[in-house]
């Protein structure tokens, strides 16, 4: 989660139910991004964020394919 006119950078991990909660972050805008290895990035750009605000994000993250070819 990047503010995105301080340049602020936050960084969390999730629970084992994929949940998280970041407290008293500074109001504005963030461009939030969530990975985990073997799924694709999501992205949300733009996240506002006001005084006193609850914010839930959800999302989907499909599994990357991959395939490779051997030749015998």
């Amino acid at each position: 989660m990047k503010h995105k006119t301080k340049g602020l950078v936050y960084t969390v991990k999730t629970n084992d139910k994929g949940e998280y909660i970041l407290r008293n972050v500074p109001v504005g805008k963030y461009d939030i991004s969530i990975t985990k290895d073997g799924f694709e990035q999501s992205q949300q750009i733009d996240v506002e964020v006001t005084i006193g605000q609850s914010i839930i994000l959800d999302g989907k993250y499909p599994q990357i394919s991959k395939s490779w070819r051997a030749n015998w």
